[in-house]
């Protein structure tokens, strides 16, 4: 996936943290600010030693959003982006997560401004081009499993 042999690769996981809302009458999806740059992301971290990326995403939504629920294991597709001023490549892997319930505290040093969207809006307010296929596809997916339901 680098491009730059040189250039470090940093793992890590991502959740699709999904809700049904009344409000809309469809899917909404979490999206979380960088804490750097403002831009809308989803839950993401680095994926620890030892822990698979379905793991990863299904704690980094309990601790950046305080987001309860049932992870996919398996990934529905990945993107990479670059951080300002740091030569690394970050590739997240990305889970749907399926939300059961959202407590009211995250982890010590995760607050941020977090929003819920409809799904089909989301693509709209990331700022990562490929996330935003991502959320594209699995807008364009639930569709088609809803009218053949």
């Amino acid at each position: 996936m680098n491009p730059i042999a040189s250039e470090p690769e940093v793992a890590q996981a991502a959740a699709i943290c999904l809700r049904h809302s009344a409000d809309h009458g469809g899917p909404e999806v979490l999206l979380i600010a960088s804490r750097g740059t403002g831009e809308w992301w989803l839950p993401k971290g680095h994926i620890e030693s030892g822990e698979a990326s379905h793991d990863t995403a299904q704690r980094e939504a309990r601790e950046e959003a305080g987001v309860l629920g049932e992870v996919d294991r398996r990934s529905i597709g990945s993107f990479c982006y670059r951080k300002p001023l740091i030569d690394a490549l970050y590739c997240v892997e990305v889970h749907l997560l399926r939300v059961l319930g959202q407590t009211g505290g995250v982890a010590a040093g995760e607050a941020r401004r977090m929003r819920w969207v409809p799904l089909a809006l989301a693509a709209r307010e990331v700022g990562n081009p490929q996330l935003a296929s991502l959320l594209d596809g699995v807008c364009a997916e639930l569709s088609r499993s809803l009218q053949t339901a």
